[in-house]
């Protein structure tokens, strides 16, 4: 039996998400580009920093749709 995840532990989570990200997307980026450095290398940077973005964004949307629902119940209810 799971245990549901409250819309604030999804938004904190969704952070964390973003700064590990961000630090692995800078030494990453730190380490690949360099001068002369093949096209690929800012390919594989720049599709990475836009999976993190989109990633973090659908994280943080549905803790704010979850908590935007779990106040409307309890406006119905209470």
């Amino acid at each position: 039996m799971s245990r549901r995840r409250t819309p604030e532990s999804l938004a904190q989570e969704a952070l964390v998400v973003l700064a590990a990200g961000l630090a692995v997307l800078t030494v990453a980026a730190i380490v690949l580009y360099r001068p002369g450095a093949p096209a690929w290398t800012h390919i594989v940077v720049n599709g990475v920093g836009w999976a993190l973005v989109v990633t973090t964004g659908a994280m943080l949307l549905r803790a704010g749709i979850e908590k935007l629902v779990e106040l409307g119940r309890r406006h119905q209810s209470g």
